[in-house]
């Protein structure tokens, strides 16, 4: 890594005006060698770089403590998003071959394991892809490749092309994975906000975003054994988990109050409701929950044309419930407020119109959410 050089400095800046001149919407991309003054420098110009941030969410897969802050421009000083963060690349071994092959384990978790190692990919990209600023995938990636990057002693030689591994249902779950961060990203300007923080506790890791579309908190355990992290929620209210559909109700009292996660989970909290895709449903295993533990609630049919309805379930059946109908925008439609020993409520769906909803059930302090479709 060389000393800063003005005048390397002012020849990629000539370059870069030039371009811009004849194609200002052009995008410069520069794998720079140099310090940190000189990216900073370059970015602030209008260039982009790539970042080194991968070596760091190798180390975390793989259950090594590592610094997340090369991923983050904030953290390195930039005054703009110029870090292009990315995880795998042509020339650095991939995440999954390198937790199957040299993962850390304990009694009872192994990282290993090839559903450990699948899981372990989408709690690092659950960060690289929600922290705010640029983003490149390699190929294959979001489907957990795991072929050496020494392939055939050829390092930058051709890779077996696996198209099969669409068809391998837990793959393919990691790659839904992946489309659906990346659509959460694309559609929801808080993941371009200036204002957030990456904050860092040893092995666990949390993303707060504060926007005026809504706010957002990532939660992630690289540790091999259960912690505990503050969430430091930025506003009080009702909280959204986006993989597995649950609420969180956030008051003053319970605004820091840490949360427990067990080893390679993850979490991704929203300040509104938003769309979240079918596969989600069911599909993630089970995880330490503490936030609706008990509360069960089932709509039949769903989808349906002209109504429906929600049949209380669990311990809790028969308590008092609130029933309330949100469109994916996150407005509420509709409110129904059920008495104790009411099992089963019907919902008429004559003034909704056709399209996605969110249901959420609440009794007490306990809430659930599920989505129906009316058609």
């Amino acid at each position: 890594m060389s000393a800063y050089d003005p005048a390397r400095i002012a020849i990629l800046k000539r370059i870069g005006d030039k371009i811009w001149s004849y194609k200002p919407d052009a995008a410069l991309i520069l794998e720079h060698f140099t310090g940190n003054t000189e990216e900073m420098e370059l970015a602030s110009h209008g260039f982009l770089l790539w970042g080194d941030g991968k070596w760091r969410y190798q180390e975390l897969a793989k259950g090594n403590a590592s610094d997340l802050s090369e991923a983050s421009w904030k953290n390195l000083g930039w005054s703009v998003p110029g870090v292009v963060d990315y995880m795998e690349s042509h020339d650095q071994e991939r995440i999954m071959y390198l937790c199957i092959t040299g993962g850390r384990s304990v009694t009872g978790y192994d990282i290993k394991d090839f559903k450990t190692a699948l899981k372990r990919v989408k709690l690092a990209a659950t960060f690289s892809l929600t922290i705010p600023g640029p983003k490149m995938l390699w190929h294959f990636q979001e489907l957990g490749y795991d072929y050496a990057y020494n392939y055939n002693n050829d390092p930058l030689g051709p890779k077996p092309i696996r198209w099969d591994y669409y068809s391998d249902p837990d793959r393919k779950n990691l790659y839904n994975n992946f489309a659906a961060l990346i659509e959460l990203k694309k559609s929801n300007p808080a993941f371009s906000s200036e204002n957030y923080l990456l904050y860092q506790s040893g092995m666990m890791k949390r993303v707060n975003i504060q926007s005026t579309d809504m706010d957002v908190v990532v939660l992630g355990n690289f540790d091999l054994s259960p912690q505990t992290i503050d969430p430091n929620f930025t506003k009080t209210g009702t909280w959204y988990e986006f993989f597995k559909g649950t609420t969180y109700e956030v008051t003053a009292s319970n605004q820091n109050t840490p949360i427990s996660l067990v080893q390679g989970e993850y979490r991704l909290y929203t300040s509104k409701l938003v769309s979240r895709p079918d596969f989600l449903t069911g599909v993630e295993d089970g995880t330490s929950d503490d936030t609706n533990a008990g509360l069960l609630f089932v709509v039949f049919p769903n989808p349906f044309s002209g109504d429906t309805h929600i049949r209380f379930t669990g311990d809790d059946a028969y308590q008092p419930h609130t029933v309330e109908i949100f469109s994916t925008e996150g407005v509420r439609v509709r409110i129904i407020a059920c008495p104790a020993g009411i099992g089963e409520v019907p919902l008429d769906g004559a003034d909704l119109a056709s399209g996605i909803y969110y249901v959420r059930v609440t009794s007490g302090r306990l809430n659930s959410v599920k989505k129906i479709i009316r058609f």
